[in-house]
């Protein structure tokens, strides 16, 4: 039904030196609608989480790549074709009080989600771990001692090519500047990383 190819958004600023900010890169994924699918962005803030919504809804154009419905691209679409998709393709804005239910207890609302999503459990990608091992234990009995440090990382220190999170990985190589390929490492579990290739 819905198939993201190749989406890239640079946005630009500045009058006389322009600024390049590369907030989708190369995004690509199918949402079927033969049956029921959930498909989860997730990523820190900053990540184009939103900026990958806002192109599936036709808020804003793509630098590169396209979205299509039904095989076609949304921004080649006829006036109909376009109210036709408009109407089959909406945002459901979340509303955080109705998100949990208020008879669960925290620990549960909280592990419920983790618990299904087994990268959680075997992160592969270095910067991943980093976050993964961030998340303190929700245990007011212990104080959480570890210190985790991610670098900052100014705008220009980005690597327009290769891996995005190269300034902030502990394990980064010479080869890392160069883009990483992606990797099945099993069932719906990819990643791309030179160390597994």
């Amino acid at each position: 039904m819905i198939e993201v190819r190749n989406l890239t958004k640079v946005f630009t600023s500045g009058f006389l030196k322009k600024t390049r900010i590369v907030a989708v890169d190369n995004v690509s994924f199918k949402l079927y609608d033969k049956s029921p699918t959930i498909l989860t962005l997730a990523g820190e803030s900053g990540s184009g989480k939103t900026t990958i919504a806002k192109l599936i809804l036709g808020f804003i154009k793509p630098t590169k790549g396209e979205v299509l419905y039904k095989g076609k691209n949304i921004w080649k679409m006829s006036n109909t074709e376009w109210k036709e998709y408009r109407k089959n393709v909406q945002a459901v804005f979340q509303d955080p009080y109705s998100s949990f239910n208020p008879l669960k207890k925290v620990d549960n609302v909280l592990w419920t989600p983790i618990k299904k999503f087994k990268i959680i459990y075997s992160p592969k990608h270095p910067y991943t771990k980093i976050l993964i091992e961030s998340i303190p234990v929700p245990d007011p009995s212990r104080r959480w001692r570890k210190k985790i440090v991610i670098p900052e990382t100014r705008l220009e220190q980005i690597k327009s090519s290769g891996c995005k999170f190269y300034n902030r990985c502990p394990v980064k190589t010479a080869k890392c500047i160069t883009p990483p390929p992606l990797i099945k490492i099993e069932e719906n579990h990819w990643v791309a990383c030179h160390r597994y290739s």
